[in-house]
């Protein structure tokens, strides 16, 4: 998918409405890879909150790899992570039901402010996951900036559908 296409974004909001008439939860990959160079970043991250996020206001949706195939450090990740974290600020109805999985972690340059994202998010939203080898992955998840007490309420958050 790619966000800048229109026709991507319609296909999208039409799998988006399916699964929210039929209550089911949505895992997505908002940056599905980093192998074509496509763009990603604030504007691809505000056209899925703008024009598909709301066609699934009733189901929760989990935003894989805390919106970003690849590296946090990669480009353009940490502006799209704000343009989630801005509407989440602002109480923006469109992520009422939003979740992200974690299992990151960030070069020193970019560490202060993925700890700040992290903490307006909430950790409440944010759920630990990896498709890394379970040693490594949470090796790395546990170089994130946050306190034991946050890094463990992350392990052990449970994704509403689950429960």
């Amino acid at each position: 998918m790619e966000l800048d296409k229109p026709g991507h974004v319609t296909q999208m909001r039409l799998v988006f409405a399916a699964a929210n008439r039929h209550r089911m939860a949505i895992v997505v990959h908002v940056r599905p890879n980093i192998d074509h160079g496509r763009a990603w970043g604030e504007k691809q991250a505000r056209i899925f909150l703008e024009s598909v996020l709301p066609q699934a206001k009733d189901i929760v949706v989990q935003i894989a790899h805390l919106a970003s195939a690849g590296r946090y450090e990669d480009e353009g990740v940490d502006k799209a992570l704000d343009v989630f974290v801005a509407a989440i600020a602002a109480k923006d109805p469109r992520m009422k039901r939003v979740y992200f999985d974690v299992s990151v972690a960030a070069g020193k340059s970019k560490r202060e402010q993925l700890q700040r994202q992290l903490r307006a998010i909430g950790m409440e939203r944010l759920l630990y996951a990896s498709d890394s080898p379970p040693p490594s992955a949470l090796k790395a998840f546990r170089q994130l900036p946050l306190s034991e007490e946050e890094l463990g309420r992350i392990e052990t958050n449970v994704a509403p559908y689950l429960r």
